[in-house]
């Protein structure tokens, strides 16, 4: 025999007026015309689910009806737990409470949760939002699911290695700080997760491969995305980072610039704008600027992660471009007139020293690694 089904006889038009547009109340159980106002119908019954939540102030129980919400990112749905209660009422409630705690995960969602904790550390210590850390761990369970499940459903293997685990945690970040518009480097997330770049830019495109659309560029990068941050790491001030913008966006359609990386076209304007500053009003270089110009390339290749060589060589195409309105007309105004009116500009986000004299960094498990350089 089939269990009965619960069904509600409401109207489907407004007998005042004959609107089809009703809302229903469902805290009062009332179903009432939008366009008139008139009560259609009265004491419904919700069918749905009951949330009432019956806590008691007094006591440390709390029976609320339903559950916890589903979390999307794991695989484990509601579930009933185990209340430890006072400790002075049951010590084998407690016990039983904590044996339930660990095991009331699986093994693939234990080793998913620990990954989600990851790359919020990681986030956390590169200053990026929450937006981020959330399209990531989407995309590493994602890839995740792609990787261990069959074709009936069913898990293959639960967990990875720990090389494999970091190798899938960068190239979700990396795509998750593009597709966000918070891009990095390939050379920025091997740092930031101690990671060869090499096996970044690889699970990167195995990434990419295997989620299709999932993983698709939401938006289009250029090289302000890059200057803007080199010049934030080496304290430039804004009028002068400015400048660079604006020569990078002029420079990157020039013959022999147009097909090179965004982060060489954007550190070989940076190079280009500071020897300008250098030529033009020298006395007015802050102190950390006043090195010479193989000690700036040297410090604009560390902060970028390309090398000296890529960095002199875009500057020099950007220098013989120079009179075809790279510059604006009023550029030589936008240079600070006095020493003491140039304002470091605040760091907006995290990266390597201001002074550029570390060649390694600090990674996520505390290891000292050494930067990469990437050619352009």
């Amino acid at each position: 025999m089939a269990a009965p089904t619960l069904e509600r006889d409401v109207p489907d038009i407004c007998e005042e007026c004959g609107s089809r547009d009703l809302i229903e109340d469902t805290k009062n159980g009332d179903l009432v015309c939008a366009q008139c106002g008139v009560v259609a119908a009265e004491l419904l019954v919700d069918l749905g689910h009951e949330w009432r939540t019956f806590e008691n102030d007094d006591s440390a129980y709390d029976p609320n009806r339903v559950g916890g919400s589903i979390n999307p990112l794991l695989d484990g749905g509601l579930s009933t737990s185990i209340s430890q209660g006072p400790a002075s009422v049951n010590a084998l409630n407690q016990r039983l409470a904590r044996a339930q705690s660990r095991n009331l995960l699986d093994a693939s969602d234990r080793y998913v949760t620990d990954c989600y904790n990851r790359i919020a550390q990681f986030c956390e210590r590169s200053g990026l939002p929450q937006l981020v850390k959330d399209r990531a761990c989407e995309l590493f369970k994602l890839y995740y699911d792609h990787l261990t499940l069959g074709a009936d459903g069913v898990r293959t293997r639960s967990r990875f290695r720990e090389d494999e685990t970091l190798a899938m945690i960068s190239a979700a970040l990396f795509i998750a700080c593009r597709n966000e518009g918070f891009p990095r480097t390939f050379n920025e997330v091997s740092v930031m997760v101690s990671v060869a770049k090499s096996r970044v830019a690889a699970y990167v495109k195995a990434m990419e491969m295997s989620l299709g659309e999932a993983a698709k560029i939401s938006r289009i990068r250029t090289t302000d995305d890059f200057v803007a941050r080199f010049c934030s790491y080496m304290e430039i001030p804004n009028s002068v980072r400015s400048l660079a913008v604006h020569v990078a966006r002029e420079a990157s359609e020039k013959d022999g610039i147009h097909g090179r990386t965004l982060v060489s076209i954007a550190a070989g304007a940076i190079f280009f704008v500071l020897s300008q500053w250098r030529e033009h009003r020298p006395e007015t270089l802050p102190r950390s600027l006043r090195i010479s110009e193989d000690a700036m390339l040297t410090r604009i290749a560390e902060v970028s992660g390309i090398t000296e060589g890529v960095v002199k060589t875009v500057g020099t195409k950007i220098r013989q471009h120079r009179e075809q309105g790279l510059l604006p007309l009023d550029w030589q105004n936008r240079l600070p007139t006095e020493p003491e009116n140039v304002e470091a500009h605040s760091r907006t986000d995290t990266g390597p020293d201001a002074a550029g004299t570390r060649a390694t960094e600090r990674s996520g498990n505390g290891a000292s690694v050494k930067r990469p350089r990437q050619r352009g």
